[in-house]
């Protein structure tokens, strides 16, 4: 028997995907982690062989295309002149596959795994394929998804393809048989987008594990008046004047406004005014206001609410003051955020920084499945210093053994630090 044979076809055709994402050309996906990986495993009771294969693709964003094929026989007692392939009395088969690809305007993957014996002697395999890419969105974006996933042999739920965001709160955990096509509109934030099959050893004669696929790609929104409704990026002195403006697409009256830095919206103040016109000023701008802008208009009197967000702009400070030669203008220094140490640890590990003053800086914990942990900082801070971690979640309970993820954001600059904790 050949488990190649009772293998389909993976899910969607690699050509006709590619395809898709070249209508897409802008670039607005920022891969943060990549995890992919097939496995599988044949043996035969009481045979002293067996098979395995594996193929991993960890922290890359090229395409990853393999399968794996172990493949194990017991032959029997066999007397000339029989021809040896007449000998074999049992065989035992496993299968694993994997065809993904990050671009830079979208996300495909499809998977699929199988196992099988026959004949005399007990046999057992085991598979699993598994994909995951996180990623972060700078700008609000219209995004099409199709889902697909076939349980095979497995039950229900153990296959599936999902995509997972915080920031918004949306939630595509496609376990049924089919496709589930969708599309709508996300926000800035990180999104995890992964697709699974796997067992653990199985004697069944034959095991379909099952498989999945996923499309994903976006586009800008470009909603506010063509070219005249974007805000541009503006570079000011520290101690200058930021302004930032949208065309809007409807009469006086229609719409309202809310300006937005990061996904944090403004409230007008001595510093800022126009956060909810179609013209934001930002008064003697210097480090911390430093970012990305963005404005959503919201139609008055919706129901249910339509929203229209702008793209964002972005605001870089540079530390002369205003009004100093422009040959004496220096870019304020980047921050920068060195590798966690000790790691990998057992109690508390600290990653160091320096940033420029008053620089807001966010961190955050996440395990590998891009669920967070814990929130370690939310402050405006100066100079160097460090932040660091125990190894506890957000409700103070001791965090398992595994890899995690610290994500950085401090102004412009996002990063993220891999950590491994042993207990």
């Amino acid at each position: 028997m050949n488990v190649h044979a009772l293998s389909r076809q993976l899910t969607l055709a690699f050509a006709v995907t590619v395809l898709a994402m070249a209508a897409r050309s802008h670039a607005q996906i920022i891969p943060l982690l990549s995890e992919r990986e097939i496995f599988a495993q044949a043996t035969i009771e009481g045979v002293d062989t067996r098979g395995n294969g594996l193929s991993t693709d960890p922290d890359q964003f090229d395409a990853f295309i393999q399968t794996v094929s172990p493949h194990v026989e017991e032959v029997g007692p066999c007397d000339p002149p029989t021809p040896p392939d007449l000998c074999t009395i049992t065989v035992c088969d496993a299968y694993a596959g994997q065809n993904s690809t990050i671009y830079s305007s979208g996300i495909q993957f499809s998977g699929e795994a199988t196992g099988a014996w026959d004949g005399v002697t007990s046999s057992q395999y085991k598979f699993r394929s598994i994909c995951k890419f996180r990623f972060r969105l700078d700008i609000p974006v219209d995004y099409t998804i199709q889902l697909y996933a076939d349980n095979g042999d497995l039950p229900p739920g153990a296959v599936f393809a999902a995509l997972e965001g915080p920031t918004p709160d949306i939630t595509f955990h496609y376990t049924q048989y089919g496709v589930l096509e969708t599309t709508g509109t996300l926000g800035p934030g990180e999104y995890v987008l992964r697709g699974e099959t796997q067992t653990d050893f199985r004697t069944e004669k034959y095991t379909s594990g099952g498989a999945y696929s996923a499309i994903f790609f976006i586009n800008p929104i470009d909603t506010l008046g063509g070219y005249a409704g974007l805000p541009l990026n503006q570079t000011v002195a520290c101690g200058g004047t930021a302004t930032f403006a949208v065309a809007s697409p409807a009469p006086a009256g229609q719409l309202s406004f809310q300006w937005m830095h990061g996904l944090t919206p403004l409230t007008n103040s001595s510093h800022i005014s126009g956060a909810n016109s179609t013209n934001l000023t930002i008064s003697n701008a210097c480090t911390a206001d430093a970012g990305y802008y963005s404005v959503v208009a919201t139609v008055i009197g919706s129901n249910p609410v339509i929203t229209i967000p702008s793209r964002m702009a972005q605001l870089a400070i540079v530390t002369t003051p205003t009004g100093a030669p422009a040959n004496d203008v220096t870019p304020a220094r980047a921050p920068s955020f060195e590798p966690a140490a000790p790691n990998p640890f057992q109690s508390e590990t600290a990653l160091r920084y320096t940033v420029p003053p008053s620089t807001r800086v966010v961190a955050a914990v996440y395990d590998a499945s891009g669920a967070r942990v814990r929130r370690l900082t939310n402050a405006v801070l100066s100079g160097s210093g460090s932040i660091a971690w125990d190894g506890r979640t957000q409700a103070g309970e001791r965090a398992p053994t595994g890899v995690y993820f610290v994500h950085l954001e401090a102004g412009a600059v996002r990063e993220t630090k891999k950590v491994v904790l042993v207990r």
